[in-house]
């Protein structure tokens, strides 16, 4: 019986406004045994391998961070797909979206106050 990977892995690295990554491998076109190499590679600290679409350059994704590779990995089982980048999904700061939605909201009724003051002359 084989096994399903869902929703694995991601990666939360908190920098430049992402606040992680979902790889969405389950949903690559690759076999089972692919998948299961790229999940354990992540989850055991190995990391995950990617080329950058447009910079070309290699990424090690690992479940503490991100880093550019200087040379080609030796261990193929780590690199993603080429075109690995079509199913991930960059998760950004969800409470910083909403904060500011929260600053907008207060300045515009702070204004509506303002403005209704400022009209009946108290």
């Amino acid at each position: 019986m084989e096994t399903l990977i869902c929703e694995l892995p991601h990666g939360d690295y908190n920098e430049k406004g992402i606040e992680g990554i979902d790889f969405r491998i389950e949903r690559m076109p690759l076999s089972q045994d692919q998948k299961n190499d790229l999940v354990r590679n992540f989850r055991n600290g190995k990391g995950i391998i990617g080329k950058m679409p447009k910079s070309n350059k290699l990424m090690l994704f690992t479940p503490n961070g991100i880093k550019v590779l200087k040379g080609k990995p030796s261990d193929k089982s780590m690199i993603l797909p080429q075109d690995w980048s079509k199913y991930a999904v960059i998760l950004k700061d969800q409470i910083g979206e909403i904060k500011e939605i929260i600053r907008k909201v207060v300045r515009e009724m702070m204004l509506e106050k303002w403005k209704g003051e400022g009209s009946t002359g108290t």
